[in-house]
């Protein structure tokens, strides 16, 4: 199995495209933080929401699930200019309380 994951960028910050319903059956979204955010105006066709992982600590959560499952990826990276949309997003409802 192959994907292409999303990577936006602003001046500042990054973030990589996922969804609620991608990580959960990865097993780690009670592992992300709440420096990433969550798209819950717009359901996806699977009834998940998109999130936009932090660059930092949440988007190699990701990346290393993917590895772990034996799913390939490529990375689209999208330059959202000085200040990206991400960023008017709510925080993501973390249950991680390991410090982040």
């Amino acid at each position: 199995m192959s994907m292409t994951l999303n990577f936006n960028y602003d001046a500042g910050h990054g973030w990589l495209t996922s969804n609620t319903s991608q990580l959960m059956e990865l097993g780690i979204y009670d592992k992300v933080s709440r420096y990433s955010y969550i798209n819950t105006a717009y359901a996806n066709e699977d009834g998940g929401y998109n999130v936009y992982l932090e660059e930092d600590c949440d988007a190699p959560l990701l990346l290393n699930a993917l590895k772990e499952h034996g799913i390939e990826f490529t990375i689209n990276s999208i330059d959202n200019g000085d200040h990206s949309f991400i960023r008017l997003k709510p925080h993501f409802p973390s249950q991680n309380h390991n410090g982040y």
